[in-house]
């Protein structure tokens, strides 16, 4: 009985113990290094690495952010990088995520539609 007693004392303490002041300080959130991450290390990234000659997106790329060679162009890797430069637009207002946006949506419509029966193909190649 004392055992459990103290058991429940200690683990009271213990979640008791994050509850004070110092603890309200260190759980802020730093907006401005969130922020920069979201800006340099990725949607920068993907700003470079996303946009080809023909307008088709680099879905896949390496971990030094290089495109990886022989990509098919399939839709929905092509939509999730629109997406991309659509987010990358709506928060940096930079405009070259703009024309890269502009340009894969126009690829999109003309590259992807099947003109034989509609609809739209599996895969493109570049």
């Amino acid at each position: 009985m004392i055992f459990q007693l103290a058991f429940m004392v200690i683990v009271a303490i213990l979640i008791l113990e994050g509850c004070g002041q110092s603890r309200k300080l260190h759980s802020r959130i730093d907006v401005r290094r969130h922020w920069q991450t979201l800006e340099k290390d990725h949607l920068e990234r993907w700003l470079h690495s996303l946009p080809t000659d023909s307008s088709l997106f680099n879905i896949a790329v390496a971990r030094d952010w290089r495109p990886q060679d022989d990509q098919l162009g399939d839709p929905v890797g092509h939509f999730r990088g629109i997406f991309v430069m659509a987010a990358g637009y709506d928060l940096t207002c930079k405009q070259d995520y703009l024309k890269q946006l502009r340009k894969g949506t126009d690829f999109m419509l003309a590259g992807f539609r099947a003109p034989l029966h509609g609809g739209w193909l599996e895969a493109v190649d570049t």
